[in-house]
């Protein structure tokens, strides 16, 4: 293939997972996919089925959100946003939902559109423009993209749901094959990804159990995401009684009967293994150390916090 039909099939494949990360497998989408080889393994389904189970994938436990993997609050909006929202002005790029603009579907889109550009600046023999996208490309990748692509990919994975978790992979492999044949730019080379400084909550005589919910429920400090069928996934495995409610509610209850009923070291011991399997993935899926390796020590000192909370029981 040559570099411009390249470009345009990155174009086109980001633009396709962009799609389905915002919308589901529409009856459009289902039509265009069967062109393509890798969606062959995804079986056809009504409309509405995709819908219902995009919303329970996407809507009630994996939010596909930047902020939510990236940040402290964990809340759209803020530093994170606005810096997605600046690298799209940088690109003259309008997302299809300008106020999640930094939904995975959004970014995705913006790697479709740096994509097309790209093709267009070969068809055209413009040198200066091909530079433009591809360093556009490489910049947001570095700096978003794939900062938080393989935490989200291991939630959707542990959620179940094998034909998005097929599509989230499909995501990962795209934008890691895309990144390694950009190369480096030897002016600016990518820096390893850093992490925000976690808190030591534990130190602290205010801490309690909601507070440990808390910590618990926040990717940048432990290194892996938790939603609401993960909690009821790991409250069945003791039968414990966790409630409804938000996440937050929901883990505290957990945490509550855990101490209640003496299963709480058994408790921090199935949370170690969740850290296990995020590990091994990290370690198998992740080609680029640069952007698994700060994720990787963030789920050793998450182990260092659990065996904190064991040592004190």
């Amino acid at each position: 293939m040559t570099p411009q039909e390249i470009a345009l099939a990155n174009s086109r494949a980001y633009h396709l997972l962009s799609q389905v990360m915002l919308f589901g497998m529409t009856d459009d989408l289902q039509q265009v996919i069967k062109r393509f080889p890798e969606f062959q393994v995804i079986e056809s389904q009504a409309t509405d089925e995709w819908k219902a189970d995009h919303y329970a994938v996407f809507g009630m436990n994996v939010f596909p959100f930047e902020t939510v993997f990236l940040t402290e609050d964990g809340l759209l909006g803020g530093a994170v946003s606005d810096s997605v929202a600046h690298a799209y002005y940088e690109a003259s790029f309008r997302p299809d939902d300008s106020e999640t603009v930094d939904h995975i579907g959004n970014e995705l889109g913006l790697m479709a559109f740096l994509c097309d550009a790209e093709a267009t600046a070969y068809e055209d023999d413009v040198v200066q423009a091909i530079y433009h996208a591809t360093h556009l490309q490489r910049q947001f990748l570095d700096n978003h993209l794939l900062c938080w692509l393989p935490s989200l990919v291991i939630a959707i994975h542990q959620h179940g749901d094998e034909r998005f978790s097929v599509i989230a992979d499909l995501i990962l492999d795209l934008a890691f094959k895309h990144r390694q044949a950009l190369e480096d730019d030897t002016m600016n080379p990518t820096q390893s990804l850093v992490l925000p400084t976690v808190p030591h909550i534990l130190e602290s005589d205010k801490t309690g159990l909601k507070e440990i919910a808390e910590f618990l429920l926040t990717p940048v400090y432990t290194g892996f995401y938790l939603s609401r069928d993960d909690i009821v996934r790991i409250g069945s495995h003791f039968q414990l009684p966790r409630g409804f409610g938000k996440r937050q509610q929901m883990l505290t209850n957990l945490l509550n009967t855990a101490v209640e009923y003496s299963a709480m070291d058994a408790l921090m011991e199935l949370l170690q293994d969740e850290i296990n399997l995020r590990q091994k993935f990290y370690i198998q899926r992740v080609p680029d150390k640069r952007f698994s390796n700060a994720w990787i020590s963030r789920l050793n000192e998450t182990t260092q916090f659990l065996q904190m909370i064991r040592d004190a029981l």
